[in-house]
């Protein structure tokens, strides 16, 4: 008899099975040994979550998720074959009050998710009803540091026009901003990627024509620092 070994997790359905039998403890230990599992393993050919029936069941997934795959909103955007996500499956097989009932349950006890950046980024057109349910998640910042619009912003000119009005309430604070990961202003944000949109990175400097002068001082001195580094080697 072989070694119980970490890949049978995936292999023989230990998740699905673990559930089936109600052995919570065995689940949480399986998870704990291989987060991937969640997303990798199949039942009936279908994730995990698109195949668990019982409400039970979805929950132990969904918490499993958002606690071991929190950067990717656990396995809401998980897909099957056909390209569904998870978030659509559930919504259409819950219905909206029962999708977002489970979601609220789930999360409101921990106040510090950051859902509306995945729902507004990934899924705007659910974004009503979300950000209805989860207010206070709109202030946060998500696992990179960037605020609900940065999120936005980023996500490129596609989704910020699924998010127009978010654009329209950019302060002059946030306009002068700079992305914690790419460090571009909101104005180049919207002038780079396949999907650039010129007329809202004019916008952007028409009403913060400063954001030049400061990019080019912070290149002025990047600048000269290197030639004061060459001069040292020197």
């Amino acid at each position: 008899m072989g070694l119980f070994v970490k890949k049978d997790i995936v292999e023989k359905g230990l998740l699905h099975i673990s559930l089936c039998h109600q052995e919570h403890d065995i689940f949480d230990y399986l998870v704990n040994w291989d987060p991937d599992a969640l997303i990798n393993s199949r039942h009936d050919s279908l994730p995990l979550i698109h195949a668990a029936y019982f409400q039970n069941r979805r929950i132990n997934y969904l918490k499993a998720g958002f606690k071991h795959h929190p950067n990717i909103c656990g396995l809401l955007f998980i897909k099957d074959a056909d390209g569904t996500t998870a978030l659509e499956h559930l919504y259409n097989s819950m219905g909206e009050d029962g999708l977002i009932n489970t979601l609220f349950n789930i999360l409101s006890s921990m106040k510090d998710y950051p859902i509306l950046h995945h729902i507004f980024t990934k899924a705007p057109k659910h974004k009503e009803l979300f950000a209805k349910r989860f207010p206070w998640a709109g202030n946060l910042k998500d696992h990179n540091g960037r605020s609900l619009q940065q999120a936005i912003l980023a996500a490129g000119p596609n989704v910020m026009n699924e998010n127009e009005v978010l654009f329209a309430m950019l302060t002059d604070d946030q306009i002068q901003e700079k992305d914690p990961i790419t460090t571009l202003f909101p104005f180049a944000a919207m002038a780079v990627g396949e999907h650039a949109d010129l007329y809202r990175c004019f916008y952007l400097l028409r009403r913060h024509p400063s954001v030049m002068d400061k990019r080019s001082r912070v290149n002025l001195t990047v600048r000269h620092q290197s030639r004061k580094k060459r001069k040292v080697s020197k």
